[in-house]
């Protein structure tokens, strides 16, 4: 797009001396024909394995062509099986302070325990593993031993798994989670930020209070906290956009 006008100039300025000054006759088509020719072999310069053919149509397919498609999922958070207790956990930091929440329900959906921590100033992977450890810890001093988790951090999920290697800031949450996965029925597995709306919300409630909270009544919960656990015990839909790459566009550099 940024070289176009200097192309279309630069050929028009041929064409025109060509017709003026030489034997050629002025063609739109040809001039047309050598400003596509010409944006062609710039991209395959810096793109080889981009698939264009040199007319003006493919190239003007390839400047409207969005890189990416879109497409819509459903999401819903899934109640476990009547063994294992489920939670839900995230961080975040703002501003370099960190928070963290989580909730903890049975096999019906039902409120066993939630909190919202204050973590002071770290990371957000760190604000993850924290506030994650925090609830498998609490599930163990409370016996229950069949434990689910759900967490919207794919880099700590996949390093408690072994999937990848253990930053160092997380070193020490990520091998006391591994302890617990040996001793207990502990299973970590990862989920999109629609399924995890109850926790996030719990961890921005950390912002506004400088205490600790911990809730194990349902009805002492915040509203919006009450109306997400509903949502997800209802099995209410919840609507995630994804970007997927076209199929017919190879755009890699090499």
């Amino acid at each position: 797009m940024k070289c176009l006008p200097a192309i279309t100039l630069w050929e028009l300025w041929k064409a025109r001396c060509g017709a003026k000054y030489g034997k050629d006759n002025y063609n739109t088509r040809k001039t047309i024909n050598n400003i596509s020719t010409s944006l062609v072999l710039i991209l395959k310069g810096q793109f080889e394995k981009i698939k264009v053919d040199l007319d003006w149509e493919s190239v003007r397919y390839l400047l409207i062509s969005n890189i990416s498609d879109k497409r819509i999922v459903q999401v819903k958070w899934l109640k476990p099986s009547n063994n294992f207790v489920k939670i839900n956990s995230d961080g975040n930091c703002k501003d370099g302070y960190c928070g963290g929440g989580g909730v903890i329900r049975d096999h019906r959906g039902h409120l066993i325990f939630a909190y919202s921590l204050n973590l002071g100033h770290g990371t957000n992977n760190w604000a993850e593993a924290k506030t994650l450890l925090y609830g498998v810890e609490w599930c163990v001093r409370n016996e229950h031993d069949y434990i689910l988790v759900e967490s919207d951090s794919k880099v700590l999920v996949d390093c408690v798994n072994d999937i990848n290697s253990i930053p160092w800031r997380i070193y020490d949450e990520v091998r006391e989670l591994k302890a617990h996965m040996e001793t207990t029925g502990f299973i970590l597995s990862h989920c999109y930020r629609e399924a995890n709306k109850v926790a996030d919300h719990m961890t921005f409630l950390s912002y506004d209070n400088p205490n600790n909270m911990a809730y194990d009544v349902f009805v002492e919960l915040p509203t919006r906290v009450k109306g997400l656990m509903n949502m997800d015990r209802w099995k209410m839909t919840n609507f995630r956009t994804m970007k997927k790459k076209r199929n017919d566009l190879i755009w890699e550099p090499p």
